[in-house]
């Protein structure tokens, strides 16, 4: 019998859309793997063939690897995940045309979730937030406990400046955008969800997400 499949679960929202604490509570909850694209390529970049030691040193130098090599990078750690891994959580990939032209081409296919947001309430919560210098999980005030670690958060440095967060708000309409049109003119599914709505509702709402993948 072929070793099943992991499904993959892409999340897609402006900054402060709340897509990490979705992540989080999924992952936390009901054991999904919340998959870094950049993690991923860093620790395979760490190996000996000739191949790993050229991206090690394309990454140190500020560089990027091709979105060809990083899709059949980031498919072989999915492939590496027990079978039993109820969802891969894509936050932040693919983030252009070019790497879900290439993401596909390798096979890749899955579900997304497009969280829905006003532009004013997430500059609000970005504002507010804090962020575990830990683990990266966000949690609404600086200083408080990380709800992960109990850490307490600090502000990000690109939450602070008002400049550095318009210049995220401009690459994410620049690049997402047609990234979900793309997506949805593919035929692949896709679900908005509101993200104006509490933490613990949100946290219900991971527990209806996580339930369609059991079985």
């Amino acid at each position: 019998m072929s070793k099943r499949a992991v499904p993959i679960l892409v999340l897609f929202g402006a900054p402060g859309a709340g897509k990490g604490s979705l992540a989080a509570y999924l992952a936390d909850d009901h054991g999904f793997v919340h998959l870094s694209p950049g993690a991923v390529l860093r620790a395979w970049a760490a190996g000996s063939s000739a191949e790993q030691l050229e991206l090690r040193a394309k990454l140190d130098a500020g560089q990027f690897a091709t979105d060809a090599q990083a899709a059949r990078i980031v498919n072989e750690a999915i492939a590496a995940l027990p079978a039993s891994t109820p969802a891969v959580i894509f936050d932040g990939y693919p983030r252009n045309l070019s790497q879900l032209a290439a993401w596909r081409a390798s096979g890749g296919t899955g579900r997304a979730i497009l969280i829905t947001i006003s532009e004013q309430i997430a500059l609000e919560r970005i504002g507010a937030r804090g962020t575990c210098p830990r683990d990266g999980t966000g949690s609404p005030g600086v200083g408080k406990p990380c709800p992960r670690c109990g850490t307490p958060t600090v502000r990000r440095s690109d939450d602070i400046e008002a400049a550095t967060i318009a210049a995220r708000f401009a690459t994410y309409r620049a690049n997402t955008a047609p990234v979900i049109a793309a997506w949805c003119k593919a035929g692949l599914p896709l679900n908005q969800i509101d993200g104006n709505i509490s933490l613990p509702d949100l946290r219900k709402l991971a527990t209806q997400i996580a339930a369609a993948y059991k079985g």
